[in-house]
This record gives structure tokens, sequence and C-alpha cells, in this order.
């Protein structure tokens, strides 16, 4: 599965994905696609990045459904958890190598004239 997600500097959070490329099981795995909850997961899904600066300040993991309690974590579909836990690596492993570095630029990156 290949994902895209944007980034808002300034909730710290994911605000959306998009599945670029899939070969979940029709009926299942599609549902990070069609499923309207899950999606909902991404609007602002925390990734702020620790005092430290080098990792995430919290993993984005999957929880089984129903049972979300913090805002980094994603919401599983009920019959799809492979498909969910799938998506919260990916994001989590990309943001954990990403964001640490590119947050500290995010000032030179906005006062940047085009």
């Amino acid at each position: 599965m290949t994902v895209e997600y944007a980034y808002n500097p300034q909730c710290e959070c994911i605000t959306g994905i998009k599945v670029i490329k899939q070969t979940e099981t029709p009926g299942l795995g599609d549902k990070v696609i069609t499923d309207k909850h899950f999606v909902a997961n991404f609007d602002k899904l925390e990734a702020k990045v620790n005092a430290a600066g080098d990792a995430l300040a919290n993993a984005i993991v999957a929880v089984k459904h129903g049972a979300k309690q913090n805002p980094w974590e994603i919401d599983a579909i009920s019959g799809a958890t492979i498909s969910s836990k799938a998506i919260a690596k990916g994001l989590n492993n990309s943001a954990q190598d990403v964001l640490p570095k590119v947050v500290p630029l995010l000032p030179q990156i906005e006062g940047a004239q085009p």
C-alpha cells in the first residue's frame, strides 16, 4: 500500500491521507479508502515532534475499533485491522523520519519568496 499524507505545522498534525496504490481485498482492506469514519482519523492526527527534536512525541498507532483515546491513535476498521495497522505503521515510520528533519526548517520554508 502506498500512501501520501499532508502535515499542518500549525496544529502539528496530519490533516489527510491519500491512498495512491493498494492491492487489498475488495470489500475489506479497501475500506481504508471508502470508510468515512476511518478517513476521519486523519482530520487532525497528532504528529508532534518531541522536545529533543529527534522523533515524534508519540508514535502513531492503530488501536482496536472503538478504543481510540489519544489524538495520535488511529481507530482501526473492524474487519480490516491489517490494512489499518499497515497505514499506521507507514505513517509512523515516515513521520518519525521526515518530521524531525523538516519541522526545524519550517521558518525558513515559510519565509521563502517564490
